[in-house]
């Protein structure tokens, strides 16, 4: 899994565990025969785990994998330390199609940058962990957000 780890306290019997907080995010195609296969690495905006994830296909050139809130490790200048706080941020991540096969991002082209991460304006309603679903040939171009807090 990687990435940095803390312990929460937690469960019903006040047990600590460790989260981990990774900056690498894999995808899972799934073919209609049950078989996969795993796609990836892509590198996250900032370490982070719990958070929402949709595959967003705009058109025929251009798609879009986009984060909902999760935790994040922030600086606390108050306390001067680090701490692991729940997120309202959105980011997005630009894939052209066409540029695909460069993952590793950064690639520059005249349709504009592949690989380049951006945080929306617009933020959630609340700081949270979320499970995010999405099907264009379900629900249209609807969004389903759940906190894992209820």
């Amino acid at each position: 899994m990687g990435g940095e780890t803390y312990q929460k306290k937690g469960g019903q019997n006040g047990v600590f565990y460790e989260i981990y907080l990774t900056k690498l995010m894999y995808k899972c195609i799934i073919s209609k025969d049950g078989k996969y296969k795993w796609d990836g690495p892509y590198a996250l905006p900032e370490k982070m785990h719990s958070f929402g994830v949709i595959y967003f296909d705009l058109n025929e050139t251009d798609r879009y994998i986009i984060t909902f809130g999760g935790t994040r490790e922030d600086y606390n200048t108050e306390k001067q330390a680090w701490e692991y706080r729940q997120s309202s941020t959105i980011y997005a991540l630009y894939i052209n199609k066409k540029y695909e096969h460069l993952s590793s991002g950064g690639a520059n082209n005249d349709e504009g940058e592949h690989g380049t991460w951006f945080e929306l304006d617009y933020k959630l309603p609340s700081r949270g962990n979320y499970y995010a679903i999405y099907d264009p040939d379900i629900i249209s171009d609807d969004i389903h957000l759940f906190s894992y807090n209820g």
